[in-house]
């Protein structure tokens, strides 16, 4: 038995069903990917370029700017990005390709879920009725 021939216990609503759920899945799990990538880069680059002005600013090691006073070191933004690794292009290969996954992953899941809640909903209420 193939994903393309049915089991003839299913009835041709079932079938349909199926085929919605799939479809579903599908074009959020691709929608997600676009989402996810362009978000991973688009947050690689404001993350690098706030580094390069309040981390690393002119080229230098984060030792060299602090002694030559050129950050401030008590700044929030300082804080919060001093922790976080030089980013540099694999870095945002990492952003792009995880941004993507993740993308992917969450709506195709919250698609299925959504779907599976919507497909209960609709039997109860038929039985109810």
């Amino acid at each position: 038995m193939s994903a393309f021939t049915p089991p003839d216990s299913m009835s041709p609503d079932d079938i349909k069903t199926v085929a919605d759920v799939r479809r579903a899945v599908w074009i959020n799990g691709i929608f997600g990917l676009v989402a996810g990538t362009f978000t991973g880069s688009f947050g690689h680059y404001i993350i690098h370029k706030l580094q390069t002005k309040y981390v690393l600013p002119d080229n230098l090691t984060a030792a060299q700017a602090v002694a030559q006073g050129k950050v401030d070191t008590n700044s929030m933004i300082y804080k919060c990005l001093r922790v976080v690794p030089p980013l540099c292009k694999n870095t945002f290969m990492l952003s792009l390709f995880g941004g993507g996954a993740l993308g992917s992953l969450v709506l195709s899941t919250t698609a299925g879920k959504c779907i599976l809640c919507a497909y209960h909903n609709h039997n109860m209420h038929t039985l109810i009725i």
